[in-house]
């Protein structure tokens, strides 16, 4: 996951890893799609979105017994707190420490919307001036919604010609119900237009997507929207505090917390019958995932 880097950092690694630990785990598939196509010898990949580095440092740790060990690990992010965080478990982790110290583990603070320039080369000679032989992404690029398509350009600029992109995020009809709730309640309190000012997601449809793709010279093996129902281990009330600050921004910033805390309210009542089962008491909520499986040109 990442947030724009311009947007501010409202990102927490503790509420994170209490109320979206389900982000790093319900990734086999696309795990299974990136262990298939930078399988090999030992790879240089960077991870796109790396968010606290659950997932990540898994994969980095997967390979260390494999004969195929991975080159360079490098993670990028765009919240300093999430690379923090990141950065606290490779110093927590002898095995990891020693990895990053010999520079086969790296973090840097970067929005995937800005990997151009000087950003660039400097990503680039992290792996020695070469390019990466993968880029890897979870949960990540639907925030990268200032422009999705310097994404695209950026991750091409990092891969070696015919290298793989493999990456899961978002797609059309994500998180429909609450997004439309929110977006609601901002209405009613007069922001105007807030889907295109104030939401932070890019949720396209596998053939838009593919379309972005096969214009910068992609050749897209697999773009597929594939719907997840996903527990809530903390609710609705637990989802909005992690992933809702920007929505709650615009509130904050004119009316005040006690008004954020009446929104948060509105929505969690509004989804009580929709989302929670009323047998069990838990709550869920219907994710749409894009995987995408493209490789780069020549």
């Amino acid at each position: 996951m990442a947030l724009t880097a311009t947007a501010g950092d409202n990102w927490d690694a503790d509420t994170y890893a209490k109320n979206a630990s389900f982000v790093p785990q319900m990734t086999g598939d696309i795990v299974g799609w990136f262990n298939e196509a930078a399988q090999g010898e030992a790879k240089a990949v960077v991870d796109l979105g790396c968010g606290d580095g659950v997932l990540t440092l898994a994969l980095f740790k997967s390979r260390l017994a494999s004969s195929t060990p991975f080159k360079l690990l490098l993670a990028l992010d765009a919240s300093p707190n999430m690379i923090a965080s990141f950065q606290s478990k490779i110093d927590a982790d002898p095995v990891l420490a020693q990895a990053a110290s010999k520079g086969k583990l790296v973090a840097r603070v970067l929005d995937g919307q800005d990997i151009q320039g000087e950003a660039l080369t400097e990503l680039l000679a992290l792996n020695g001036g070469d390019r990466y032989d993968a880029v890897f992404s979870n949960a990540a690029m639907h925030w990268m919604k200032r422009d999705p398509v310097a994404v695209i350009k950026g991750v091409k600029s990092l891969l070696k010609p015919t290298a793989p992109l493999i990456s899961e995020f978002g797609g059309h009809l994500n998180v429909s119900s609450v997004h439309a709730s929110l977006l609601a309640a901002l209405r009613r309190r007069g922001i105007a237009d807030p889907e295109r000012t104030v939401s932070p997601w890019f949720f396209p449809t596998s053939a838009t997507y593919t379309a972005m793709l096969e214009k910068e010279g992609f050749k897209v093996e697999r773009c597929q929207q594939v719907p997840r129902i996903t527990p809530l281990p903390t609710g609705v009330a637990g989802w909005l505090d992690t992933f809702g600050a920007p929505f709650f921004q615009p509130i904050l910033s004119t009316s005040g917390p006690a008004e954020v805390a009446r929104v948060k309210q509105e929505v969690v009542d509004e989804m009580r019958d929709v989302l929670r089962d009323p047998v069990s008491g838990d709550w869920f909520i219907m994710y749409v995932r894009l995987r995408v499986l493209a490789w780069r040109g020549e």
